[in-house]
């Protein structure tokens, strides 16, 4: 036994692992009890969203539609610091990308930036973090490759005509010379109108990626938006 296997397992003694839902202790390496995730997390339901603008037609695959528990976990996984939460994220999405039989169709895994301005202020990344998560499951390589070049306002505060306009131009690409002629799967944490990660994958596409399938946690799909009553917490 090595010496960090020795360390984890001291700490499993010491400090059991517990689930993120409801504080049970589960087994080394898990981070959700079976009671939660027969309840919760069951992948009975995977969604496709559509990913689309002038430049990019494209899918998404979510295990979970954005409602219920899922929401609640979300914002407080965005909002309140819930870090912990990303690894079960990242873990579900990869379930979900394997019962969906596309894993085929990707090579490398990226996700969507966030801002400087963004990344101060909430203190990490939530995209990256499950995106990483989501490689180490699927023991695939990940990279940074696109950055964000400006700060604009937030997605979900606009009404879905405001959220095309809101990601144009604010995306640049990272010198990788290793994406070229390359299958990337992009992530990011929620779809809803597709414009954020429609307006990545073209700018992917642009610089030589042969091509860009989308991953997300969850899924609210853009009925439920209207330019009256823009849906504010995510």
């Amino acid at each position: 036994m090595n010496r960090q296997s020795l360390r984890n397992k001291l700490l499993d003694l010491f400090f059991p692992p517990r689930c993120v839902i409801c504080n049970a202790i589960v087994h080394s390496g898990a981070c959700v009890c079976g009671k939660c995730n027969d309840k919760v997390f069951l992948l009975d339901d995977i969604q496709t969203a559509k990913v689309k603008n002038e430049n990019f037609d494209g899918i998404c695959i979510a295990p979970y539609l954005y409602d219920d528990k899922i929401k609640e976990l979300m914002i407080a996984y965005k909002f309140q610091q819930k870090t912990q939460y990303a690894r079960l994220f990242g873990e579900k999405l990869a379930e979900a990308l394997i019962k969906k039989e596309v894993v085929s169709n990707f090579e490398l895994i990226t996700c969507v930036p966030i801002s400087k301005e963004r990344f101060k202020e909430r203190g990490y990344h939530q995209s990256k973090l499950i995106a990483k998560y989501v490689a180490e499951c699927l023991n695939l390589p990940y990279i940074d490759c696109i950055l964000k070049i400006k700060h604009n306002g937030e997605q979900h505060l606009l009404n879905v005509a405001k959220r095309k306009e809101n990601v144009k131009g604010v995306y640049d690409m990272r010198e990788n010379k290793h994406i070229t002629n390359k299958k990337l799967l992009l992530i990011d944490d929620i779809v809803t109108t597709g414009y954020t990660l429609a307006e990545c994958a073209a700018l992917l596409k642009k610089k030589g990626v042969k091509s860009v399938l989308c991953g997300a946690v969850a899924y609210r799909p853009n009925i439920y938006l209207n330019d009256q009553n823009p849906f504010i917490m995510v």
